[in-house]
């Protein structure tokens, strides 16, 4: 099993941040998966990744959505590979000046350059290409109010 974890971090215009990964056409969350080399656990891995992809130091907050898969581009590849369970945390930036926006911050991770094609700052919606899909179906204001009640929502693909 594979276990991976991503941020929902949005900023001040209600816009979520959003990565390219290279070889890639869609959005995806920032993150990625657990080292079992660190024995860390899933903030640590959220904090991690984002601090190496980006060069931000995040808050972790609530955990919102629950997700379990079989990745693949073929179907035999999705039989061959292990089932992903991705965890998915609301988060805030915490190390930018008093005065800028969250949405004026620039990104400096080690791997930006290696690993993402772009990172950017985009609205929520149904026609923004990204994945996992299941979040074209919410809004900043949903999310919000997941955050909020504490919810979590689970969807599985397996």
């Amino acid at each position: 099993m594979r276990i991976a974890v991503r941020a929902l971090i949005f900023n001040e215009k209600e816009e979520i941040l959003v990565v390219q990964h290279r070889k890639s056409d869609f959005w995806a969350l920032p993150g990625g998966k657990i080292e079992d080399s660190l024995k860390e656990d899933l903030k640590a891995c959220i904090k991690r990744e984002i601090r190496e992809e980006l060069g931000l130091e995040i808050s972790v907050q609530n955990l919102l959505f629950l997700q379990e898969f079989k990745w693949g581009n073929t179907e035999k590849e999705v039989k061959e590979n292990d089932v992903t369970t991705e965890f998915f945390f609301s988060a805030k930036i915490i190390n930018f000046e008093k005065n800028m926006k969250v949405s004026e911050i620039q990104f400096s991770g080690e791997f930006a350059e290696k690993e993402l094609n772009k990172i950017a700052w985009k609205k929520l919606d149904k026609n923004l290409n990204i994945k996992p899909n299941f979040l074209k179906n919410h809004t900043f204001k949903s999310i919000k109010d997941m955050n909020t009640e504490k919810k979590i929502q689970y969807f599985s693909f397996i």
